[in-house]
This record gives C-alpha cells, sequence and structure tokens, in this order.
C-alpha cells in the first residue's frame, strides 16, 4: 500500500467520523450564513504597502519524509 492510500484510508475514517458528529446540513447551514470572503487579491492590496506574506512551513513529506 502506498502512502497516499494510507492517507485517503485515514482521511475516509475522518470524514466519517465528522459526518456521524455533524451532520452536513448542519454544516451547510452554518456555511450559507457565514459572511463573504474578502478575496486574495483584496487581502493582499489592503495590506497598506506593508510586507504580506503567505508561507506553508513543512516538516515532512508523505512520499518524500522528513525535508
Amino acid at each position: 500500500m502506498s502512502y497516499l492510500n494510507r492517507i485517503f484510508d485515514v482521511k475516509r475514517e475522518e470524514v466519517a467520523e465528522a459526518m456521524h458528529k455533524r451532520p452536513i446540513g448542519e454544516v451547510r447551514a452554518e456555511a450559507e450564513d457565514a459572511e463573504t470572503p474578502r478575496g486574495f487579491i483584496k487581502a493582499l492590496k489592503q495590506a497598506d504597502k506593508k510586507p504580506a506574506l503567505i508561507a506553508e512551513i513543512k516538516k515532512a513529506s508523505p512520499s518524500k519524509g522528513l525535508i
């Protein structure tokens, strides 16, 4: 079994458990009531000439191990 298949299996279990705890209809209703996101470009433009940073820091890769 590949690393990716293991990740899929774990994620399927997590999603099934989450759906059991909180019905999808409840999640949809909350999403519909949420505020409209401000948008990626707009958020960067509103930085008022201050540095804006988007970063992802990873310790390891599922297929390559520690980076």
